[in-house]
């Protein structure tokens, strides 16, 4: 063998050195690539968790706004405000139509810090016309359109990636007078991602120039588009993303939270059970009355002849406000003051108390608040303390029946389907009707005597109630 045949490796080794260079190469590429894609997969991660904290955040924060409204003004229970329009963190009022219920989200009103989602853009916001508070309708009767409370839905249609309907914001979703829809949004948040062009051919532009132009941050997809809506409308309302192509491509990437019946009305009706409370306790505890509380207002009267006045004798009906009639707007607890000798109070205590003439928050929520008083505390001589001796209330609870209680306190929820031919509330008469309202024991149409109780909300009970003691 020549020494040039020695010093040379065979084309076959030098295929093989190359080939375990090749696979080297290959691999660290591959291993290259797969951390790439677990760096961009947790960036990704935490993009979506960004997001959807502040989502979260937004959302917590209208709750609170709309159940924390001041009962001393103008304010309804359950008011929330209308979008910011000029990027600065602070509602725009008025917002009538629905170009200027869709804006930034205010998140300075709202008091919290400057939101941003995961792309580090600002949220959006829409709110349905029932909830907006600037303008209001006017609530001057407690059955009219403009008042906000139970029976209040939202307005807005929100579908999911799929285009499927998930909130359906027409009036009703079936065409009958007991059927109401309370599937609705009442209002939601965006958060608009990453820019993109939309499926119209527009590029979004967010420059400082299109900041405030919703077309520069909401998309479009299966022909609904995020930068305009129409109230109580199935085919103009919102899409949640991400929505992609056919090809794969994302061609939507809002990402949406909904502010539904569900997470806002219980909390108001919680909120107005605790005042009333607050107003009986506050009343029973000043020295004239010595824990004695004032007459039921009766339902009819209440409901047919906007009339909350207190009937000697009545000891089951609606919390009473005072009010007799037109003729006489300034009698209050007329019965409750003449049945006791003249010793008790015939008015509201005043200040922490905000219930009755005077307070605009009442006269929305006064058709949903029923009240039961027990025998040994009704209005009466006032130099005996009352106790209970066997004519005090029960009350049913899940855990424990509760003996000798002063009064029972509730507030009517939504209508039930399923209760009472769907307890219609649309004529006076129908108002009448407690059982249009309450379920159970609480239906003091047809009571167990001076029993009541509270349970669990299902399909067939909704009431929120308190007791005393």
């Amino acid at each position: 063998m020549s020494t040039r045949a020695r010093g040379r490796p065979s084309v076959r080794a030098q295929r093989g050195v190359a080939l375990i260079v090749a696979v080297v190469l290959f691999a660290l590429i591959g291993v290259s690539a797969l951390l790439a894609l677990a760096r961009g997969s947790d960036t990704d991660a935490e993009r979506q968790r960004t997001t959807e904290a502040a989502l979260a955040q937004a959302k917590a924060a209208l709750i609170g706004y709309a159940a924390g409204v001041p009962l001393t003004g103008p304010e309804r229970l359950g008011d929330l405000p209308c979008p910011d329009v000029n990027n600065d963190g602070d509602a725009d009022p008025p917002c009538a139509g629905e170009a200027t219920r869709l804006g930034r989200l205010p998140w300075r009103t709202l008091g919290l810090p400057d939101l941003r989602d995961g792309d580090g853009e600002r949220l959006w916001y829409a709110v349905s016309v029932g909830f907006k508070n600037n303008p209001r309708t006017a609530c001057v009767n407690p059955a009219d359109g403009g008042c906000l409370n139970s029976d209040s839905t939202g307005s807005i249609t929100v579908r999911d990636r799929a285009n499927l309907v998930v909130h359906d914001g027409r009036a009703r979703v079936v065409a009958t007078a007991t059927e109401f829809n309370y599937n609705a949004a009442i209002a939601l948040v965006i958060a608009p991602g990453a820019g993109l062009t939309r499926q119209d051919g527009a590029a979004q532009d967010r420059s400082p120039a299109g900041a405030t132009n919703p077309v520069n941050y909401l998309d479009t997809a299966f022909s609904e588009d995020n930068a305009n809506f129409i109230d109580h409308d199935l085919d103009n309302g919102f899409i949640s993303g991400p929505v992609r192509s056919v090809t794969g491509d994302v061609v939507l990437n809002d990402r949406i939270a909904v502010l539904t019946y569900q997470d806002l009305m219980p909390v108001l009706e919680k909120r107005v059970v605790r005042e009333a409370g607050r107003c009986l306790d506050q009343y029973a505890a000043r020295p004239a009355n010595n824990l004695r509380y004032p007459w039921a207002a009766d339902t009819s009267e209440s409901a047919l002849n906007n009339r909350y006045a207190d009937p000697s004798g009545n000891r089951t009906g609606r919390l009473p406000d005072g009010i007799i009639g037109s003729a006489n707007p300034d009698q209050l607890f007329k019965n409750s003051r003449d049945d006791s000798g003249a010793a008790m109070e015939d008015t509201w205590p005043g200040l922490p108390c905000a219930l009755g003439l005077g307070y605009d928050w009442w006269t929305n929520w006064k058709l949903y608040v029923f009240y039961a008083l027990a025998d040994a505390f009704k209005p009466g001589s006032t130099a005996i303390t009352p106790t209970c001796a066997g004519n005090c209330l029960t009350v049913l609870t899940p855990s424990a029946n509760m003996l000798n209680r002063n009064y029972f306190l509730v507030v009517g929820g939504k209508r039930l389907p399923s209760v009472g031919g769907g307890q219609p509330r649309a004529m006076p008469g129908e108002r009448a009707n407690p059982r249009n309202y309450l379920e159970g024991e609480n239906d003091f149409s047809t009571p167990t005597a001076d029993v009541h109780e509270t349970r669990l909300t299902t399909a067939s009970f909704n009431d929120a109630a308190i007791f005393r003691p």
